[in-house]
């Protein structure tokens, strides 16, 4: 194929590429807003809260996607097993000084 061909392939690709991440990226959010409805309805969030758990559940998803890059790339399970057990529990510290502690044994309660 010409070159010009091969480029405007390429250049469609990686549109349609970025098409289908920002897809994902808006059911990811979706996603997200209905979990922190449930949530503040659950657990009484107030709208800070509601932020800072917005801020948490962002971030925690982006380390456990980390995480599964490195698990990927090194193929070491248990190292990501340890990684992951390691992640949880800082999570929950993290929801531990979100939550007031009447949140936090409901949550722990109904996890």
């Amino acid at each position: 194929l010409p070159e010009s061909v091969r480029a405007a392939l390429a250049d469609i690709r990686a549109e349609e590429e970025a098409e289908e991440q920002r897809a994902r990226e808006e059911r990811e959010a979706a996603r997200r807003e209905e979990r922190l409805a449930r949530w503040r309805e659950a657990y009484g969030l107030s709208g800070a809260q509601v932020t800072q758990m917005r801020t948490w559940m962002i971030d925690s998803r982006a380390a456990r996607e980390e995480l599964e890059r490195q698990r990927d790339a090194s193929g070491d399970r248990e190292a990501y097993r340890r990684a992951r057990a390691e992640l949880r529990a800082n999570e929950t510290l993290s929801l531990r000084e979100i939550f007031t502690p009447a949140q936090f044994q409901a949550w722990e309660e109904r996890e």
